[in-house]
C-alpha cells in the first residue's frame, strides 16, 4: 500500500461531473471532477494549468441550477492535467451537500459517520 493511501482517512467516490476550478486573477478553468471526498477531490485539466503545488484555488461543483459546492482548496499533487486537491475549508451548505453526494455513493451512513468524525479531528 502506497503512504499515501496508508495516509488517507477519507473515503473517496467516484464521481463523474465538470466543475469550474477559479484561480485567482485567472478565468475559470473547466475541469472534469474524478472523485471527491470530504477533504479533497481528484480533477483532470482539458488543458496545462499554470499552479504550483501548494497553491489556493476554489473548485465550485455544480450539482444543478441551484446547488453548488464550493471547495477552497489547496493543490497538493500535480501528474499531467490531473491535479490533486486537498480541502481548506467549507462553508455549512456546501458541507451539507458533500456530505449527501458522498453519503448516497457510499450506499453506508456508518460509512459517512466514520468520515464525519475523521474530518473533525482533522
Amino acid at each position: 500500500m502506497s503512504e499515501e493511501k496508508s495516509q488517507r482517512r477519507f473515503d473517496r467516490v467516484a464521481f463523474d461531473a465538470e466543475c469550474e476550478l477559479h484561480i485567482n486573477g485567472q478565468p475559470p478553468a473547466v475541469v472534469e471532477l474524478h472523485d471527491i471526498s470530504l477533504k479533497g477531490a481528484l480533477v483532470e485539466a482539458k488543458s496545462e494549468i499554470a499552479m504550483e503545488i501548494g497553491g489556493a484555488a476554489e473548485l465550485v461543483l455544480y450539482l444543478s441550477n441551484e446547488v453548488m459546492i464550493r471547495m477552497p482548496s489547496i493543490l497538493r499533487s500535480k501528474r499531467g492535467l490531473l491535479l490533486g486537491f486537498e480541502v481548506d475549508k467549507l462553508d455549512l451548505d456546501s458541507i451539507a451537500h458533500l456530505r449527501r453526494l458522498i453519503e448516497l455513493n457510499l450506499g453506508s451512513e456508518e460509512a459517512v459517520h466514520r468520515n464525519l468524525e475523521a474530518l473533525i479531528k482533522s
